[in-house]
C-alpha cells in the first residue's frame, strides 16, 4: 500500500531541504491554484477536469515539480498546462486535433503522461512507439507512485517500490532512470 499524500509530502520535505540549495521542486508544495485558475483553465481548453485532478491541483503547486524524474510543469495558474494542451509550442499528439479524451499532465525524456478524461485514469505515450498504456488508476496514485520512487535511497530501492506497487513497466523504467 502506498502511503497517503500528507506522508509523502512531509517525507519529501524532510528529504529535499538543503540550507544553501532551493531544491523546492522536488518537493509536494503547497498551496496549488485558486478555483477560478481551474475554472479558467477548462474554459481554455473546453472541458472538465476530473474532480480528483481539480482537487489536486487546489492543494498542491504543479508549477514546477519533479518527481524521480516525473516533471510537471504546468506554470502559474496552470498557464503551461493549457499552453501544451492547446498545442504549443508544438502538439503533443502529433498531427490533427487532440485527442478530446486525453489531457498531458507530465512527461519524462521519453513519455507523455497522459489523463484520461472520461474516467481519470493515468496513461503513458512512448515517444518512439506512440503505444499507449495505463499506468495508474487516477492522478492521486500517480503522484503516490512517483513520489514513493523518488524517495528511494538507491536504484535498487527505488526499482522494488516500482515492482513492489504496479504491474506496468513504465514506474521501474522510471526508477531506473530510463522512462
Amino acid at each position: 500500500m502506498l502511503p497517503s499524500l500528507e506522508i509523502l509530502r512531509d517525507k519529501l520535505k524532510e528529504r529535499f531541504t538543503h540550507s544553501e540549495f532551493d531544491l523546492s521542486e522536488l518537493q509536494l508544495r503547497e498551496p496549488g491554484v485558486s478555483p477560478k485558475a481551474v475554472r479558467d483553465a477548462e474554459v481554455a481548453l473546453r472541458l472538465s477536469f476530473p474532480t480528483q485532478f481539480t482537487q489536486l491541483a487546489q492543494i498542491f503547486d504543479f508549477s514546477q515539480l519533479n518527481l524521480a524524474n516525473l516533471y510537471f510543469h504546468y506554470g502559474f495558474n496552470l498557464k503551461a498546462l493549457v499552453e501544451c494542451n492547446l498545442g504549443f509550442p508544438f502538439p503533443w499528439w502529433g498531427k490533427g486535433a487532440r485527442p478530446s479524451n486525453l489531457l498531458y499532465v507530465a512527461g519524462t525524456d521519453g513519455h507523455n503522461v497522459l489523463l484520461n478524461l472520461p474516467d481519470g485514469t493515468i496513461s503513458t505515450t512512448d515517444h518512439d512507439s506512440g503505444i499507449n498504456r495505463m499506468v495508474a488508476r487516477n492522478f492521486e496514485e500517480m503522484i503516490q507512485l512517483a513520489a514513493s520512487i523518488a524517495l528511494g535511497h538507491s536504484q535498487d530501492e527505488k526499482v522494488a517500490i516500482a515492482i513492489a506497487n504496479s504491474s506496468s513497466p513504465f514506474w521501474e523504467q522510471l526508477a531506473r532512470g530510463t522512462a
